[in-house]
């Protein structure tokens, strides 16, 4: 017997699988990995291989009834349909859900392509923008640079003007003033050798 009405109780693992809809044939549905039912199938094809014949639930839990629903009911395959045929109709029903949606997904794809078009051309414009604003704060820096290299300089020129200034300046009045100390000495001793002269000349008179 398989039941309709595939278990998906939110656990601590979920995984993707398939069971059997009497209207939609094998769908997916995500499990939770609690509460097993018969009508949960690891992939497709054994869901469409296990829908054509009943099948015996693994315990009494297995068996699901919704509220709703008078009673379960069994998927019996018409006497002119074998299991195969069966098989073909739920893949050919499973194909026209996927066509329907690569039609839909065919039909969102311009404007997803213009989207995407846009925001390439916006961070195209972007990465040129900050492009030239790095060359631009490059050459900012280095004109920058050049300008404080070249003040330096002629600071340095004008220090060792000022330097060389000073420096002769000192030097001059170094010069003055060893020039004034020897005309003192030379002032004294020549006042010396007058007081000498002098007492030497009355000493003769006398």
């Amino acid at each position: 017997m398989v039941n309709y009405n595939a278990f998906t109780t939110a656990s601590s693992e979920s995984m993707q699988r398939y069971t059997f809809d009497k209207e939609k044939g094998c769908v997916q549905f995500v499990y939770g990995g609690c509460r097993p039912s018969s009508n949960n199938f690891e992939t497709l094809e054994e869901c469409i291989e296990a829908c054509g014949k009943p099948i015996q639930p693994r315990s009494l839990k297995d068996k699901v009834v919704q509220p709703h629903r008078e009673s379960d009911k069994v998927i019996q395959p018409r006497p002119h349909m074998n299991k195969k045929d069966i098989a073909k109709k739920l893949v050919a029903m499973h194909k026209k859900e996927n066509d329907i949606s690569l039609l839909q997904k065919n039909k969102d794809t311009p404007s997803m392509l213009k989207n995407a078009k846009e925001v390439h051309d916006l961070r195209k414009k972007e990465q040129e923008l900050l492009l030239k604003a790095k060359q631009m704060y490059a050459k900012h820096n280095k004109e920058k640079t050049l300008k404080l290299l070249m003040e330096a300089e002629a600071l340095h020129d004008l220090r060792d003007k000022k330097e060389g200034t000073s420096k002769a300046i000192e030097a001059e009045k170094l010069r003055a003033v060893h020039k004034k100390e020897k005309d003192v000495l030379q002032a004294r001793e020549d006042k010396k050798i007058y007081s000498l002269r002098k007492k030497d000349g009355k000493a003769l008179r006398q």
